[in-house]
């Protein structure tokens, strides 16, 4: 107990990722009813929280510009009435710290999800994901949470400062100036809104080539034929006919609601999509090929196959590239994007992880 109230100590590794995010949205879940606090069991003491962690709260209305990190030690440890951690790797590390110890549990296990992703040192948009996966873990584990806890469901309210990781000297603000990081940002804050829109439906189909493997070449004077793409798609394949086009947008049939699909219809679509763009890129709607790609990276995500499979953190590895790039790639990207993506059909081992990784970063 803490002052009276159920104590939540959320454990991670550096207490500066993906801890301070899980506990602000345990936070807003679990309201006054319990006081959540942070460690990790490494030692990053007195460091605040990763400005991308900052950067991907600020944008859903959470502060952390005042989190310190700090060791886990004996006395938070005696006090917590349940050691939370954020994956199976630090929940081991908790057991063989505190043998048989009752009180030790996992987020990602109680939510019955995959582990979430370390984001550090990746891209904005990969911690933009990574807050979002928490934040559906959190809601799937607060039955579980409040159980343990003892708390009673009620009215989410707002952190009190007394609840988080907080220096007795002045905050930690990064800048100078009350201004958020977020807002320091127009490039920044134009990402965000774009991947804040509705991902959940799928656009129409791009284009429909003949073959889903890796293209030898992407070449520029390959004309299109009308054997090769559907004609009749929205905002993807030229028609034959230059006259006939496709009706204009405010005429164009809402995208419906997308259909449950395998992770491996998933992979060959965006497979057969990133081929009719390195084909025929003056024909592609990239903003929309783009929000496609990501809807079905996010359903990879959600699909590993078997105990050990690194490809959800590769698909938001691959999200956060996309994220970053507002313009069509060139040819050579699209075809390393491709080849990166069609790794996904497969279980990825770390080795794999780190081989979409150099990819990536070549373009």
């Amino acid at each position: 107990m803490y002052e009276g109230k159920p104590l939540l100590l959320v454990i991670g590794g550096s207490d500066t990722g993906r801890t301070p995010i899980a506990a602000a949205l345990l936070r807003r879940a679990l309201g006054a009813g319990a006081i959540v606090l942070t460690a990790g069991v490494l030692s990053h003491a007195g460091e605040s929280a990763a400005p991308e962690a900052q950067m991907a709260l600020e944008q859903i209305g959470v502060d952390l510009s005042r989190h310190i990190s700090r060791p886990l030690d004996d006395v938070d440890h005696q006090a917590a009435e349940l050691l939370l951690a954020v994956d199976r790797g630090t929940e081991l590390v908790l057991f063989t710290r505190f043998p048989k110890d009752p009180r030790v549990g996992c987020l990602s296990v109680m939510a019955d999800m995959p582990d979430v992703l370390d984001p550090h040192r990746m891209p904005l948009g990969v911690w933009v994901a990574v807050v979002r996966q928490i934040e559906e873990q959190v809601a799937k584990a607060l039955p579980t949470l409040r159980q343990r806890l003892g708390v009673a469901e009620q009215e989410p309210v707002e952190a009190s400062d007394e609840s988080i990781n907080i220096m007795p000297s002045e905050p930690f603000m990064l800048g100078a100036g009350p201004r958020k990081l977020w807002e320091s940002d127009e490039e920044m804050q134009r990402l965000m809104r774009l991947i804040n829109e509705e991902q959940g439906r799928e656009a129409e189909p791009i284009a429909e080539p003949g073959s889903n493997g890796v293209p030898e070449s992407f070449q520029a004077d390959e004309a299109p034929s009308d054997s090769d793409f559907d004609t009749g798609e929205a905002g993807a394949a030229a028609p034959s006919e230059p006259q006939a086009s496709a009706a204009p947008p405010a005429q164009q049939a809402a995208p419906s609601e997308p259909q449950a699909t395998s992770r491996a219809d998933d992979v060959t679509r965006m497979g057969q999509m990133l081929e009719a763009a390195g084909s025929v890129p003056e024909i592609i709607d990239w903003q929309r090929l783009r929000q496609e790609l990501i809807a079905r990276l996010r359903s990879v995500a959600r699909q590993p196959m078997g105990g050990i499979d690194f490809a959800p953190a590769a698909a938001l590895m691959i999200e956060g590239k996309l994220v970053q790039h507002s313009r069509l790639p060139d040819r050579e990207a699209l075809y390393l994007l491709h080849r990166s993506i069609l790794r996904l059909r497969q279980p990825l081992t770390p080795a794999d992880l780190a081989t979409v990784g150099g990819e990536l970063a070549q373009w």
